[in-house]
């Protein structure tokens, strides 16, 4: 898309650091929502039907917290690379979840 659309964030070294930092808090909430379910017995494959429901631990405060943590991998890779146009593509994750 940064090929058809050259539009770029131009916020240098900071970019990167903010999109590393986004990665790296949605990594971590994917790795800690994955051990959680798999603790659980729950499936972890947010696509197929979930066969138990998880409510403790940061399932508690967040439903399913493997969607906002792919969410922000989705965000902090545009920061990376510094593709403004790579930024829509979190709408169209949240609604294919959805």
């Amino acid at each position: 898309m940064s090929f058809l659309y050259p539009a770029t964030l131009n916020l240098g070294f900071a970019e990167k650091g903010i999109g590393c930092l986004i990665i790296l808090s949605g990594i971590s909430l994917l790795t800690v929502a994955v051990g959680l379910f798999r603790s659980k017995g729950a499936t972890v494959n947010p696509t197929k039907e979930p066969d138990r429901l998880v409510t403790e631990g940061i399932s508690r405060r967040i439903g399913n917290p493997m969607y906002p943590g792919m969410l922000l991998i989705l965000t902090g890779f545009p920061f990376v690379v510094g593709s403004l146009i790579g930024l829509i593509f979190q709408v169209g994750f949240f609604f294919y979840m959805d």
